[in-house]
């Protein structure tokens, strides 16, 4: 393909959302010279161009907030009226066929003409059925760049240890306290199914995530590719001066180990595990060696600390935190432990590896492409207490030079895998070949099947 290629990039949420993870992605599609537009359901902070919002008045907004809010009610209030709380969680099932956000609105304003369809966010704005409509409007495919497993169930954007997206078309959801087969959610499996053939769309995600996207067969085996989550390695980068960024962060010379973590009561992000590794891994060591451990957690809750303080384990707990400071708390850890269970990234595995910082993690996620015994940190069995206390205690007994090879491979492993040059290079594959293939099947395509 000679030309410039055009790509829309549908995103419910503004690039700046998530650490910048749609500013990440136009800036790793345009290395080629390619056009990139951002479309979202609400206004940028950013004024760069390119980027671009649904044309609402600030009355018009908040009509559409109330609208979208009673629509979920209306729609779902029989079936959520019994269902139980998932992790604290009541989780909503748009339905496929119906978007929150009108189509017709939607396809309205987005002018001009594209060769691809890139989604990022869906929530609260478009479906399949959206897809479908712009793929047919603009005759070209749709590339599902997915940041969790929503795209391959009827609906849930965790699967809970639930196979039934992979065994059932789903239906019977336990996140429904449903008994039907044919629930909210098969309907929906089965829309998407048919809307993914008829935009031709691809499945973009981690190698975890594209094994459950091939275990749902919604899409074609040859529509499923491995695309690490894009980075800012230049905001994500190891620290000049680790001792200084310590000393920022009140954490005094005599603490030689820093662990960071996230800290929830949602079981699926494996606080517990942490907890229990730790309590482990203390009372085998003497009260100089407990003194030089330090654990920083971020949250919304305090879960590690408040169970292991009164162990007399120190434990910082930040809360929530901003950007400059997550990637500070990177920079001043030892390792970052992620024991999550059930969770399509992390994606602060992969910051945590660009800040030079390696990771303790479950076999699960992200971890089966980035974490790597010996050259990223420990990648260890689901749910294993014992392995992971014995990950804690293989990372403080390291030697210094084994430990700073280790932060130098570290970030070698992310930056092969999430720097812009890196997914460009992966999403410029795609590309040629869904041209190879267009070439030889015809342009016309999309206006026949759609």
């Amino acid at each position: 393909m000679s030309r410039k290629r055009r790509i829309l990039i549908l995103s419910s949420l503004p690039p700046e959302h998530s650490a910048g993870l749609g500013t990440d992605l136009m800036n790793a599609l345009a290395c080629n010279g390619d056009e990139v537009t951002y479309f979202s359901r609400w206004p940028s902070a950013q004024h760069a161009s390119g980027i671009k919002s649904m044309h609402r008045t600030l009355w018009q907004r908040i009509v559409a907030l109330f609208i979208s809010h009673r629509r979920y009610r209306k729609k779902y209030r029989t079936e959520m009226s019994g269902a139980p709380l998932i992790n604290g969680i009541r989780v909503l099932y748009p339905d496929e066929r119906d978007p929150q956000e009108s189509t017709g609105r939607i396809s309205r304003q987005i002018r001009g003409k594209y060769d691809y369809i890139v989604t990022l966010f869906w929530q609260g704005m478009f479906t399949s059925e959206t897809l479908r409509h712009l793929s047919r409007k603009f005759k070209c495919p749709v590339l599902i760049y997915a940041v969790d497993m929503a795209p391959v169930t009827g609906g849930c954007y965790y699967f809970n240890h639930c196979e039934r997206y992979a065994t059932s078309q789903c239906g019977m959801c336990p996140g429904l306290d449903s008994s039907d087969p044919d629930d909210c959610t098969h309907t929906n499996f089965l829309a998407k199914r048919q809307n993914y053939a008829l935009c031709d769309a691809s499945f973009l995600g981690n190698t975890w995530m594209t094994q459950c996207a091939a275990r749902s067969g919604l899409f074609r085996p040859d529509r499923i590719f491995n695309v690490g989550l894009v980075m800012n390695t230049d905001s994500f980068r190891p620290a000049e001066d680790p001792r200084s960024i310590r000393a920022g962060l009140c954490i005094t010379p005599k603490v030689k180990h820093v662990f960071f973590a996230r800290s929830a009561d949602d079981p699926r992000k494996g606080s517990r595990y942490v907890i229990d590794a730790f309590l482990s891994v203390m009372k085998n060591l003497t009260d100089e060696q407990r003194n030089s451990i330090l654990i920083i957690t971020a949250g919304h809750e305090d879960t590690i600390g408040n169970a292991l303080r009164p162990q007399g384990i120190a434990v910082k707990h930040m809360g929530l935190v901003d950007a400059p400071t997550l990637i500070r708390l990177y920079q001043a850890s030892t390792a970052f432990i992620s024991p999550s269970t059930d969770d399509a990234g992390p994606s602060m595995v992969n910051q945590s590896l660009l800040c030079g910082t390696p990771v303790i993690s479950f076999a699960t996620g992200v971890a089966l492409d980035l974490v790597n015994n010996g050259t990223s940190g420990w990648r260890i069995p689901l749910c294993d207490t014992a392995s992971l206390a014995k990950a804690i205690n293989e990372c403080i007994a390291m030697p210094a030079d084994t430990f700073a090879a280790l932060r130098a491979t570290s970030r070698a492993t992310a930056m092969a895998h999430n720097s812009y040059n890196a997914v460009n290079a992966r999403f410029r594959a795609i590309f040629e070949a869904y041209e190879t293939e267009r070439s030889s099947i015809g342009k016309n395509h999309f206006k026949k099947n759609c």
